[in-house]
């Protein structure tokens, strides 16, 4: 029996045995715990926060069954019995200890093993596992020698049947979701030696250990089952989204797209399609004489970037591509030696500094050394923020220097850049009238003291800043061997073009322009000037949405505060509201006011006669997109069960993640306050995501047919798919048995 008949017998009260028993009996434990961890969602480590659908396993089922079974385990008031809540207690102090890498000064003994054997060495020594019990005492004596024999052996103790195995180890997991997930999602890094075999053969040795001095027998396989949610929440949930789709499609009504744009471009503009980008899109367009276009923000590199400096390589891709090329960072400029000469004496002060505070004996001498300068620049931060800000900026200046990627010792042959350029550009339908200066706009986030800095930056670059990506394409279309393979393609950039990199702070509304000083002219200044008065008038109307109350002349010294600040716990608002993906030209949509809800990627299904860059779209960041949405759909749903709580009492642990005081769940998904105004009050506004496509609805068809994961998708509901056609500019939406249904509007 599927899951998919479990549901509907859920639905319909009705739990029954069925002839699947035989073949569990066949079944190893390794795969009935995979099956068991379809309710667990993949939790990356902080440092790489990746947005995912909590549910992400259960996207096989329709979104409202799969809501109603998650329903069933998901429950942040629900009490724990006495012998839960000792396990969960006990399972959690050793997940820490285990997983405290770069905080702990003293390692767990065995931590080069894995996390079932490390722990096996020195459980007998805990004695709040066995109480001084002689039976429990020898259990953790004679532990299992394997994760998957202990689980069998605790299985076998408890009488738990093989029809119940499944669905009782379900419930072990869901207990403390958060690490469970990290441990699931370890299984695909080498980073970590801990798996969910791991995670459940220390738990139910734990349980079991227990047991044997006394506590409450554990709870019967469906003791946890409860009623699911309000039934009338789809339908809500629907009308909701009707009302949205309906609003949306109406700005388009009547639209004239078979004439191109009346244009003379100064100069184009390629930006990430995070919804922060479409407001300032829309201010420098106002301006006059700019056309922007809507990317991924990791503009089609896989590859991963050592910053200058550095001794690791950070993912820059999406976490459904894997990087495939390795570029490092180099300092440019007439000063190197001198920029790189005082980088190395500020590293190797930091080094030093890291080595006396986390010794034994040193952090004592420390204190009394740093102690007072400490002192005055924790008041002057809590004080005068900005003014601090202003000290630092004049500390980083003899540190300045221009950062590039060193793609010359790099293994990235000149065809697969040719190849990724070209990508590149037609996917947005830029393959000619190029403007003399083209600039593409990574995007980064700035804040302090928050353990969810990455979740504001570049998700398309797993959790990093999008500067570096930028520099990447930048330096490879303004190459002049790619620039002619490239003609010999069809695509022909004039000599005179010029692309030229940047970086969008989304907190501050200011970009950094990855360029020499003597390569500023008088008419690249003009530019850069519009673009400045464009994200003053956005800062604004950004801040507004935060409640500040500001001016043109206070704008920016106020958006520096609220990311310069320790104690802000919401330097902005991030991609709160996203509501729908618009894929098609930007005519479009140019003028109309997207109120930020929208991911808007560049799209000519003329230029697309193979459907190959909308299969790419539909697969790449339309998917990602459906990943942020859905974990902030149920980070505001559930800001327990599915977030993280709130920041004023998270606690973070080693490099992994925060939990909510001194032990808690590994908590997941968003804050409470990157989704709502206050403890009762929602910000971001409930509803899966619409995808609107200006295509031919056969079109999409064809790239259905082929790929299950967006059938999964789109059949099952967890996305909504539109499409306008672009003959009859008649919209069009996908119905759950995959045909076209006409969208009429009120």
């Amino acid at each position: 029996m599927g899951l998919k008949e479990r549901i509907i017998q859920l639905e319909e009260g009705n739990w029954q045995v069925s002839n699947e028993l035989q073949r569990k009996k066949t079944e190893t434990i390794c795969e009935v715990v995979e099956r068991a961890a379809n309710i667990i969602p993949n939790v990356w480590p902080i440092q790489n926060f990746i947005a995912t659908n909590p549910l992400k396993d259960l996207e096989s089922l329709r979104f409202d069954h799969a809501f109603t079974y998650a329903s069933t385990y998901y429950d942040s008031l629900r009490p724990l019995d006495s012998l839960t809540r000792e396990v969960n207690i006990a399972l959690i102090k050793w997940c820490q200890t285990y997983l405290a890498q770069g905080q702990a000064t003293i390692p767990m003994p065995c931590a080069d093993e894995n996390f079932y054997k490390a722990w096996c060495g020195i459980a007998r020594f805990d004695r709040r596992l066995h109480h001084n019990s002689i039976q429990a005492r020898n259990w953790l004596a004679t532990l299992p020698e394997t994760a998957d024999q202990a689980i069998e052996f605790v299985l076998d103790k408890l009488n738990i049947s093989i029809a119940d195995q499944e669905e009782y180890l379900r419930q072990q997991l869901v207990e403390l979701p958060g690490w469970a997930g990290f441990a699931k999602w370890s299984e695909s890094s080498d980073q970590y030696k801990i798996s969910l075999l791991d995670f459940l053969a220390v738990r139910l040795s734990i349980l079991w250990s227990l047991k044997e001095v006394d506590y409450l027998n554990p709870p019967k396989s469906n003791q946890f089952l409860k009623r699911p949610r309000d039934s009338m929440f789809i339908q809500k949930l629907k009308d909701c989204e009707d009302q949205y789709l309906q609003a949306l499609l109406g700005k388009f009504k009547n639209r004239s797209l078979r004439e191109p744009l009346a244009l003379q471009t100064k100069a184009q503009f390629i930006f990430c399609i995070d919804v922060r980008s479409e407001p300032i899109r829309r201010e420098i367009e106002s301006i006059g004489g700019y056309e922007t276009f809507g990317a991924a923000g990791f503009f089609g590199l896989p590859i991963a970037v050592k910053p200058y400096g550095s001794d690791a390589f950070l993912t820059a891709c999406p976490a459904i591509v894997k990087p495939q090329y390795k570029v490092q960072e180099k300092i440019i400029g007439t000063n190197r030696t001198k920029h790189h000469l005082l980088f190395q004496m500020r590293r190797k002060l930091k080094e030093v500094y890291q080595i006396m505070k986390y010794s034994f004996v040193s952090p004592f001498t420390l204190v009394e050394t740093l102690g007072l300068w400490c002192g005055i620049r924790m008041v002057v931060n809590l004080v005068t923020p900005y003014l601090l800000k202003k000290i630092h900026r004049c500390y980083q200046r003899q540190f300045e220097a221009v950062k590039h990627p060193n793609l010359d010792t790099v293994d990235y042959p000149i065809h697969a850049r040719t190849d990724h350029a070209e990508t590149f550009l037609c996917s947005i339908g830029l393959s000619k009238h190029f403007s003399k200066h083209i600039f593409v706009c990574g995007h980064t986030s700035q804040t302090e003291n928050n353990p969810y800095a990455a979740a504001l930056k570049c998700g398309a670059c797993s959790g990093n800043g999008g500067g570096t990506n930028a520099q990447t394409i930048v330096a490879i279309l303004n190459d002049k061997t790619v620039r002619e393979e490239l003609k010999s393609r069809g695509i022909n950039i004039p000599q005179d073009t010029r692309f030229i990199a940047c970086e969008h702070n989304t907190t501050t509304d200011q970009f950094t322009y990855f360029l020499e000083q003597d390569e500023k002219t008088l008419e690249l200044q003009t530019i850069i000037e519009h673009l400045e008065q464009a994200c003053s008038e956005n800062r604004i109307k950004r801040l507004k949405q935060l409640g500040v109350k500001t001016t043109a002349k206070t704008s920016m010294r106020k958006a520096s505060l609220r990311g310069q600040k320790w104690s802000e716990t919401r330097p902005e608002w991030g991609l709160a509201k996203n509501g729908s993906f618009i894929i098609g030209p930007r005519k479009l949509t140019v003028g109309i006011d997207l109120m930020g809800r929208s991911f808007l990627h560049s799209y000519d299904w003329d230029q697309d006669p193979t459907d190959k860059i909308l299969e790419a779209i539909l697969m790449g960041p339309m998917v990602v997109a459906e990943w942020i949405n859905m974990q902030y759909f149920f980070s505001t749903l559930d800001p327990l069960a599915f977030g993280s709580g709130s920041k004023v009492t998270h606690n973070v642990v080693g490099k992994i993640g925060v939990m909510q005081g001194n032990g808690s769940d590994l908590m997941f998904g968003l804050p409470l306050q990157s989704v709502h105004v206050n403890d009762h009050t929602p910000y971001h506004e409930l509803q899966r995501l619409i995808t609107i496509i200006y295509s031919p609805p056969s079109k999409i068809s064809r790239i259905l047919e082929k790929q299950q994961v967006l059938r999964k998708l789109f059949l099952n509901q967890w996305v909504r798919l539109v499409a306008i056609d672009p003959e009859t500019t008649q919209s069009y939406e996908l119905n759950e048995r995959g045909g076209w249904d006409k969208v009429l509007l009120d």
